[in-house]
């Protein structure tokens, strides 16, 4: 995994911000759409018809996502993998991105996991923080994550080399 930003590729970096912005924006859960209803409710109320026409589109881009199975926030965390069982992650494709997801979502990745790591890295992004993912358990999230998906391989950070 790459959990620091000044190691990750351009277009690693390009993808993980597009998708955290779009994760903020839109998002991708029935508790995004319920908080666009809302606000598209209060845009109507102050007649900020403008703004309640963004808010309309957020919307439905939200309802596509949740048709589609996307989840801009899962589609970062797979930005972020560098490797998976020694084997680097060349293709940035969204469609390449959902199939790791959903690879490792049936070694083990949950949704914690993904929140968990996405907010150490959220937190962490200025430091360089390098480890390399073992059997012990630790705070990090990423040996969590590691740990919870055992059988699956172990997970390495990059190395500036490796760019």
């Amino acid at each position: 995994m790459y959990d620091s930003r000044e190691d990750l590729p351009v277009v690693r970096d390009m993808a993980y911000q597009r998708f955290i912005a779009i994760d903020a924006n839109i998002g991708s859960s029935i508790n995004d759409i319920l908080a666009h209803i809302s606000q598209l409710t209060r845009l109507l109320e102050k007649e900020d018809n403008k703004a309640a026409i963004v808010q309309l589109q957020n919307y439905g881009q939200a309802l596509v996502f949740i048709i589609t199975k996307t989840s801009p926030e899962n589609l970062a965390f797979a930005a972020l993998i560098h490797s998976i069982n020694g084997k680097r992650v060349t293709d940035y494709s969204d469609e390449n991105m959902k199939e790791i997801l959903k690879d490792l979502s049936g070694h083990g990745l949950t949704v914690g996991i993904v929140k968990n790591f996405l907010t150490y890295v959220k937190k962490n992004w200025k430091r360089r923080t390098k480890f390399i993912s073992g059997k012990s358990r630790t705070s990090k999230p990423s040996n969590d994550m590691t740990s919870s998906l055992s059988g699956r391989g172990h997970y390495y950070p990059a190395s500036p080399r490796d760019n």
